[in-house]
Formats: structure tokens, sequence, C-alpha cells
């Protein structure tokens, strides 16, 4: 996973960002389970006026399908 979180301010914990990302991919049935992520590449940017969070999932793993695509 490939994670750029955009705060508004440096104030903000780029893990718990993190956290909150995964539990939601996991509600939406993004993914399976947040434990069977072996690998995230995270940046913490600031961006005043447009704060969010842009991602990318990429599956490593051919033989066990964790990701519902």
């Amino acid at each position: 996973m490939y994670v750029k979180v955009y705060h508004s301010s440096i104030k903000f914990d780029l893990d718990n960002s993190l956290k909150t990302l995964l539990d939601c991919l996991q509600m939406v049935e993004a993914i399976t389970d947040d434990k069977l992520c072996f690998q995230i590449e995270a940046e913490k940017k600031i961006d005043k006026y447009h704060p969010r969070i842009e991602f990318a999932l990429l599956e490593v793993n051919e033989q066990k399908r964790i990701f519902n695509l």
C-alpha cells in the first residue's frame, strides 16, 4: 500500500491516519483484514486548504488473495 496523507497542519499524527484508512478499507471490504498488509509506504504532507488521503493498493501475494478486487 502506498499512502500520501495531506493534513491541514503539522499537528496531526500520520499513524492515526493510517489506522483510520485501514479500518475504512476493511469496513467497505476493499481488504479482508488489515493485519494482512505487510508493506505500507506512507508520506505526511501539509495542504492547508485541501486535506485528504491518497492511496494505492497493490496485491503482492497471489497465493492468498487478501483484496476483494
